[in-house]
């Protein structure tokens, strides 16, 4: 994703200083900044809108992501240190930003501010750490994310995201690392930090022909899904070496069967009374 196309179509519109403020933020410029702000006695709040009011304050999260697109760290904690936040401190831009990016220092000021982001949500299908297995805008099946996007998916695996969250009908991240060819060692660690293999991360191990992983799964891995249900994916895939794998592995499972509960479920749990 360019930077270009983080321009705001009210860019137009903005009052000659909040142009300069928007600037200072994308160039870095922190002195800069700093005198606008004083100049003009105005400073970022969370609820502003310089969509409704071209020559009012600044949206703090507007200039947050200005700053995490253009890869300031210096200006991201800045805005931190003078900026009030409610409810969440990142959008749904800043860790798409961050994704593209890769930039694990701004990462790090985010996540000590708010250590909720590397659990992100960014729709129904996507998380930020499935988002990071997938890799930036311009990779897909056909040119798939290299190693350098790795660092991020441990980092967010280190500090807390959740492998087993989110992503496709909440069947977590393990499926985007298979189909995005992310190497064993990832998905292995997101089996050590939670990750429970569904029927999609199953499946797409089939799919892909990831020996390796549906080996790792057998070995370490808990299952929400039914030995028959592997079994037949496995027939499916007309792939003998596959179907081996599966009956011989299928024998270990039911003592490591687990049928984890979503977020959702959970949250129910802990409000309703104890039977």
């Amino acid at each position: 994703m360019s930077n270009t196309s983080y321009r705001y179509s009210f860019e137009n519109k903005l009052a000659p200083h909040n142009k300069a403020i928007l600037q200072a933020c994308r160039t870095g410029d922190l002195a800069r900044l700093i005198q606008l702000f004083q100049d003009h006695n105005t400073r970022p709040e969370p609820r502003a809108s310089w969509r409704e009011d071209p020559n009012g304050p600044p949206n703090t999260r507007i200039l947050l992501d200005q700053a995490v697109v253009y890869q300031h760290a210096h200006i991201v904690r800045y805005l931190l240190s003078i900026s009030p936040f409610e409810k969440k401190l990142a959008t749904k831009s800043t860790v798409r930003a961050l994704v593209e990016t890769q930039n694990l220092e701004i990462a790090e000021v985010l996540r000590t501010r708010a250590p909720e982001i590397v659990n992100m949500e960014l729709g129904h299908f996507d998380t930020f750490l499935s988002a990071a297995c997938r890799g930036g805008d311009g990779c897909n099946h056909d040119n798939l994310p290299g190693d350098d996007s790795l660092p991020l998916i441990h980092y967010l695996l280190d500090n807390g995201a959740d492998p087993s969250e989110g992503s496709w009908g909440g069947c977590g991240s393990i499926p985007a690392a298979i189909d995005f060819a992310r190497p064993l060692e990832v998905i292995e660690k997101m089996i050590e930090k939670g990750g429970v293999v569904n029927l999609l991360a199953f499946s797409s191990a089939v799919r892909n022909r990831r020996i390796d992983a549906l080996q790792l799964f057998f070995d370490k891995a808990p299952f929400s899904v039914s030995v028959d249900d592997m079994l037949k994916r496995a027939a499916e895939s007309e792939d003998k070496e596959i179907m081996d794998i599966v009956e011989r592995g299928s024998v270990k499972v039911g003592k490591r069967r687990y049928r984890r509960k979503s977020v959702w479920r959970r949250g129910l749990d802990a409000i309703l009374p104890v039977k």
